[in-house]
């Protein structure tokens, strides 16, 4: 059979007010509810973005077919961990629960390639630090 070429992250036209400063390939995971185990949210991009208009810095990951995951503004005091191969973080989304939605805390971990790993760590750090 044929290899096939990894699959490319597609962007969203709704991306038209932000400047990518930093994008990556990554895997995410969630800590549930409960705080006992990591949920696989699968294979993406995650990008450190600045809002045109506002200049503030967010967090977007996506998934390979370009629905994001994770939408998130940085704030002050934010912490950024190195975890295993990845980083790990809190931030702030909006959840749906019974039907309405709400903003809510959320762990994540993204594991990045070895040689992004630093990088990225120093660049989130810097963008919580500036908040």
């Amino acid at each position: 059979e044929p290899e096939l070429e990894p699959e490319k992250v597609h962007k969203n036209e709704n991306d038209k007010g932000i400047a990518v400063e930093h994008d990556v390939p990554n895997r995410l995971s969630r800590l549930n509810d409960e705080g006992n185990e990591w949920l696989d949210m699968g294979k993406g991009s995650f990008s450190i973005a600045r809002d045109t208009d506002t200049n503030k810095k967010r967090i977007i990951i996506r998934n390979q077919m370009g629905n994001m995951l994770v939408n998130s503004y940085f704030y002050n005091k934010q912490k950024f961990d190195k975890f295993g191969k990845g980083i790990r973080f809190m931030a702030v989304v909006e959840v749906e629960t019974g039907g309405k939605k709400e903003m809510k805390p959320r762990t994540y971990v993204s594991k990045f390639k070895p040689e992004d790993l630093e990088k990225t760590l120093q660049k989130l750090n810097k963008a919580a630090a500036e908040s």
